[in-house]
């Protein structure tokens, strides 16, 4: 598949500005997107595409995908371990995304992640604390 040719295209990550793309990657220069005539007519090719072939999409982040993953394995097998895991993955994820100047998606997919893992811990933490309680409380009533 033909990459687009090297030139300024609508931002991905911001529609009221263009970004320079080298031909193989996005670079960090930006302009302010030009505003079209009222009366101009349509452009045969939009500012994100070049004959034909779409401007390549963002990757998502492995580390987002993993930590939602393992987040909702751990509400069906591995309860602390798997939400240990996605929560570490969830905020390697998340420093991975922001680190890379847009570059890279999936901040959506991190934040369910570490919602979810983090939810299971505290259900976990919970259980332990109510089984804590009800055994403190039955072996001080069998030792009286």
């Amino acid at each position: 598949m033909a990459q687009p040719a090297p030139g300024w295209y609508e931002d991905p990550t911001d529609p009221l500005q263009q970004r320079y793309w080298d031909g193989t990657t996005w670079t960090d220069h930006v302009a302010p997107r030009p505003v079209a005539p009222a009366a101009a007519p349509p452009a045969a090719a939009t500012p994100t595409s070049f004959g034909g072939a779409a401007a390549p999409a963002r990757p998502t982040s492995t580390k987002a995908t993993l930590s939602l993953v393992l987040s909702i394995v751990s509400w069906v097998a591995l309860p602390v371990l798997a939400a240990i895991a996605g929560v570490i993955l969830g905020h390697l994820a998340r420093a991975e995304i922001r680190g890379s100047g847009g570059r890279i998606q999936g901040d959506g997919l991190a934040t369910a992640g570490l919602i979810v893992g983090y939810l299971n811990l505290v259900v976990a933490l919970a259980i332990a604390v109510f089984f804590i309680v009800v055994f403190a409380v039955f072996a001080g009533a069998a030792g009286t």
